[in-house]
């Protein structure tokens, strides 16, 4: 098994959800990774799209979604 590289520990010590996701990460390990942090999966996604939670929840059609 391999370890993580310096690159690698950065990204997950920032949780640099769009960093990760560009380096290769399968976004169902992503998932995992913020359920542990206790990251939702719109903040997640919202920082892929460079927006805040709030600006997400914008897009959606779902009322007090979270």
């Amino acid at each position: 098994m391999q370890e993580l590289n310096e690159k690698e520990k950065d990204m997950v010590r920032r949780l640099d959800w769009k960093a990760m996701q560009d380096y290769g990460a399968s976004f169902f390990c992503l998932e995992k990774l913020a359920r542990t942090r206790g990251v939702s999966n719109p903040e997640m996604v919202a920082h892929f799209r460079g927006e805040s939670l709030e600006q997400f929840l914008k897009t959606r059609r779902v009322p007090g979604a979270r």
